[in-house]
């Protein structure tokens, strides 16, 4: 049970929440203010990845490569990623002249993976490199889980699409956000209302308003992308 859900579980302000590790457990009250806790483990804790680079899926969208799994042997090799996290990244002055800046539209996620894209788009290509190690708390800007992550994650990652993807993989991506968008609300509103039960509006009212931004923002988008594939810039070489 994550923290948001536990307090949607119960009518006070605080909830009490149950982490497991193996055998030990902690309890903790948690409420809306982000706090860090100390945890009991099962067994010495050890390091995760959050990004050792980043990938492309299913054409159209970025994901972290590498996220939540042990540090290991898989990471100690020099590897070619389709792109780069902002909060692990050196390149030069010109990549930025050649390239251009961070797009101001992308507020707070994927304005990394679009610049990647768009430089990949200009011919650069980027090196995961093993020895070069960062310490990241992720989602520390927005809190994982939370409507603003989820916000900006949706509707950014739908903009970077339109930009950079097959007319296809665009259609595909979008096309499976509106279906899971609908299959929440059918979960969350429609089924409790025909129950008798109180409907649950956050998450779809959150993934609507996603929506809702991304289609006053796509235009600009699909001309950003007109304009790179006349320059000559355009799509993966």
């Amino acid at each position: 049970m994550t923290a948001s859900e536990a307090r949607r579980a119960l009518p006070d302000d605080a909830a009490e929440v149950t982490v497991r590790s193996g055998a030990a457990h902690s309890t903790l009250s948690v409420t809306d203010t982000p706090e860090w806790f100390d945890v009991e483990l099962a067994a010495p804790a050890v390091d995760v990845v959050n990004n050792a680079g980043s990938e492309l899926v299913d054409g159209a969208v970025g994901a972290d490569r590498g996220l939540y799994v042990p540090d290991g042997p898989a990471f100690l090799q020099e590897a070619e990623v389709f792109a780069w996290c902002g909060a692990g990244v050196l390149m030069p002055v010109r990549y930025l002249r050649d390239v251009g800046a961070f797009d101001e539209r992308l507020f707070l996620y994927s304005e990394d993976f679009e610049l990647a894209w768009r430089g990949r788009e200009h011919g650069w290509r980027y090196a995961y490199v093993p020895n070069s190690v960062l310490r990241h708390v992720h989602a520390a800007s927005s809190v994982d889980g939370s409507n603003l992550k989820l916000f900006y994650d949706g509707r950014n990652q739908l903009l970077v699409a339109v930009r950079h993807a097959s007319a296809t993989s665009v259609l595909n991506v979008l096309g499976w956000y509106v279906r899971a968008t609908a299959s929440r609300a059918l979960r969350d509103v429609v089924a409790p209302l025909l129950s008798g039960r109180p409907p649950t509006t956050e998450a779809v009212a959150v993934r609507a308003r996603a929506l809702a931004s991304f289609a006053r923002l796509a235009p600009a988008m699909v001309r950003e992308r007109a304009r790179a594939r006349g320059s000559g810039a355009g799509g993966v070489r």
